[in-house]
């Protein structure tokens, strides 16, 4: 929990509070020590269900370390993940865990997701995702598909992996191709069990060009674990990485996401066959900023991985 809108937290909480398994501990990380409504709110829950472990950070630590310290305090031998914008449907946790427990070499499960917008409406219903996890494997070289905010695993193997990374905004990633790197498996329940809400803290200017250099800096350490067995992760090498491609220089920022919401655009107008005005806009997108060629490949790459 950060700084979401009260009504938001509060449809977040009923959401795992309202789950089918009910056999679980709910522990709500408090990101924002200085914002005593949403505390007051988590304690309001948590003085009527006594499931809820309330934790506050002292002060602002970011996803990754909120989950490890939550991790490390956990009783129980699965994590279920959720941001605090975010509703997960009533039969989430129990599908979820029914996979683990009958597929104990798996150490993670995935789900698809609806986006929505603000006021909840639908946006879209996430893609396919692949069907084996042959092609998870391979697509999860290109591109993350496994959905943090819809995922559950086994925390002592994801503990024995050092848990979250300091690579936001990228530590989800970061830590599923070390899962994978390190024989663990990742499945998915084929059906949509959580309600991603897509709003502006989720698209913003800021973070969309760091978001896919993060990206790809941990798709070149998960390259160099399988050939050595480790990786030269450091936050210093991290914030070169960043600095040699100007993701600090507000104009590029912009540029970079102006073009990316034009690919986007493009993509859309590709799949419902309007293929001139798609092309165009792919053209357009590379105009305002070429370094939208690189998801382009990077994106086709991807479908040809999982076909």
């Amino acid at each position: 929990v950060y700084r979401e809108k009260p009504a938001v937290l509060r449809k977040a909480i009923d959401s795992i509070l309202t789950q089918t398994y009910a056999g679980f501990e709910y522990l709500i990380v408090l990101d924002d020590p200085e914002n005593r409504e949403l505390e007051e709110i988590i304690l309001e829950y948590a003085d009527k269900d006594d499931r809820i472990v309330f934790l506050k950070n002292e002060k602002n630590m970011g996803v990754g370390a909120s989950a490890n310290k939550a991790m490390a305090l956990a009783r129980y031998p699965y994590i279920a993940r959720m941001d605090a914008d975010d509703i997960s449907e009533p039969e989430r946790f129990e599908k979820q865990l029914a996979f683990l427990k009958a597929h104990p070499e798996y150490k993670a499960v995935t789900c698809k997701l609806i986006t929505m917008d603000e006021e909840e409406h639908v946006l879209s219903y996430g893609s396919a995702l692949p069907d084996t996890f042959e092609k998870l494997k391979k697509g999860m070289a290109y591109i993350n598909i496994v959905a943090q905010n819809g995922t559950m695993f086994e925390k002592a193997f994801v503990q024995s992996l050092g848990g979250y990374r300091k690579i936001e905004p990228a530590e989800d990633h970061d830590l599923w191709l070390r899962m994978l790197a390190s024989g663990g498996k990742i499945g998915v329940v084929d059906e949509y069990l959580v309600r991603y809400r897509l709003g502006e803290g989720n698209i913003s200017i800021r973070k969309a060009m760091e978001q896919w250099y993060a990206d790809k800096y941990v798709r070149a350490l998960y390259r160099e674990r399988l050939k050595k067995g480790t990786d030269s992760f450091s936050p210093e090498n991290l914030h070169h990485y960043l600095q040699k491609h100007h993701c600090f220089d507000e104009k590029r920022k912009e540029r970079f996401y102006r073009g990316n919401l034009l690919f986007r655009e493009a993509r859309v107008s590709v799949r419902s066959r309007h293929f001139f005005r798609g092309i165009g806009g792919l053209i357009h997108a590379v105009i305002v900023c070429p370094a939208i060629v690189d998801i382009i490949l990077t994106s086709v790459r991807y479908k040809l991985s999982v076909r």
